[in-house]
C-alpha cells in the first residue's frame, strides 16, 4: 500500500513518455470502508503519530518502520501516521468524511502544535483541490514568508488552481518585490510564472513586467542556448528552473497572439477590470473548508 501511494503521487508528474499502469484501488468494493475502519481502529489503539519537530525522531522511526528486503517500510503506526492519510487523499479526494480526517490529520501532524494548517500541508491540500479563502490565504502567505522552495512552489500551484483575483494580485506583488533575495527567487520564480501564466487573459497586460523579472534573474535562454527537460522536472521544486520559465513564456506568447487587444493594455488601467478569470472546473460536491482552527 506504501509503494502505492508514492507511485500514484507521482503519477502526474511523471517524466517518463509511457503513461503510468494505474490499478484504480478506489474502485475495489469495500476498499473505502476498510481503510476507513483501519483508520478508526488505529486511533482507538491511540498510535501517536509523531508532532513537527519529532518526524524524524529515531526512538519514533524505531517503532514506525522495519527492514523488509534491504529496504526499510513502514509498519505501525507509521503506517497509521502517514500511509492511511495519503491513500485517503489520492483515492477519495472528494470525499466529506475522508477530506474531515486528513485535515485534522495535517493540523495535528504539522500543525507546530497550534491545532491549524501550515505551508507543509500545501502539497496534501492541492491533491484534494481544497479551495476556500482560509486555504487562499495560507498559500498566499506561504508565497511570500517562505524560503523554501516546495512550499512555494505549492502554494504557487494552489493559487493557479484557486484562480482568485487576491491570488493573482499576490503573484503579481511578489514577483517585484524583495530583488535582493537573488537566490530565493531564482528558485521560486519559475513557479510564480507557471502559475501566472494559468490565469489565461489576466497575464498578458503584465506579459513584459514578467519577462522583465525573468531576464533579470537570469532565467531567459540566450541565443543559441537549447535547454531540454531535465530529469526529475516535476517532482524536484529545485530542478529545472530555466525549462520551466521558457515554458511559461511560450504560454505568455501564445496568450498575447490571442489576446492581442489586451496587448496595449497598461496594467494600471480599469480595463483590467473586464478581464474575466477562468473558473476551475470543479465538481459540485466538493465542499468548502469553512473553519480550519479553533
Amino acid at each position: 500500500m506504501g509503494w502505492y501511494l508514492f507511485y500514484i503521487a507521482l503519477s502526474d508528474q511523471n517524466d517518463a513518455e509511457d503513461p503510468p499502469i494505474m490499478r484504480r484501488l478506489e474502485t475495489v468494493p469495500g476498499m473505502r470502508s476498510f481503510l476507513l475502519e483501519t483508520w478508526r481502529n488505529g486511533s482507538e489503539a491511540e498510535l501517536e503519530c509523531p508532532q513537527d519537530g519529532d518526524l524524524m525522531d529515531s526512538e519514533w522511526a524505531e517503532s514506525a518502520m522495519e527492514m523488509r528486503n534491504g529496504r526499510f517500510v513502514y509498519k505501525e503506526p507509521g503506517i497509521w501516521c502517514f500511509v492511511l492519510p495519503g491513500l485517503f487523499v489520492e483515492l477519495y479526494p472528494q470525499d466529506p468524511e475522508v477530506r474531515d480526517i486528513v485535515l485534522e490529520w495535517l493540523k495535528s501532524t504539522f500543525g507546530n502544535g497550534q491545532d491549524n494548517l501550515q505551508c507543509n500541508a500545501l502539497f496534501t491540500l492541492n491533491r484534494m483541490k481544497v479551495r476556500s479563502e482560509e486555504i487562499n490565504e495560507l498559500r498566499i502567505q506561504c508565497l511570500f514568508e517562505n524560503d523554501n522552495a516546495e512550499d512555494s512552489a505549492n502554494a504557487a500551484k494552489g493559487l493557479a488552481l484557486m484562480q482568485t483575483e487576491s491570488g493573482f494580485d499576490a503573484m503579481l506583488e511578489w514577483l517585484t518585490e524583495d530583488e535582493h533575495r537573488r537566490n530565493r527567487r531564482i528558485a521560486n520564480t519559475p513557479h510564480v510564472l507557471e502559475a501566472m501564466v494559468s490565469y489565461g487573459a489576466r497575464v498578458v497586460p503584465h506579459a513584459q513586467r514578467v519577462r522583465d523579472v525573468a531576464k533579470n534573474l537570469g532565467l531567459i535562454a540566450k541565443e543559441g542556448e537549447t535547454i531540454s527537460r531535465p530529469a526529475g522536472y516535476n517532482i524536484f521544486p529545485n530542478v529545472g528552473h530555466k525549462y520551466r520559465t521558457q515554458q511559461a513564456l511560450r504560454s505568455l506568447n501564445l496568450l498575447e497572439r490571442r489576446y492581442p487587444e489586451l496587448v496595449s493594455i497598461k496594467a494600471n488601467e480599469e480595463e483590467l477590470e473586464d478581464i474575466p478569470l477562468v473558473v476551475p472546473d470543479f465538481p459540485d460536491s466538493i465542499p468548502v473548508v469553512q473553519k480550519l482552527s479553533d
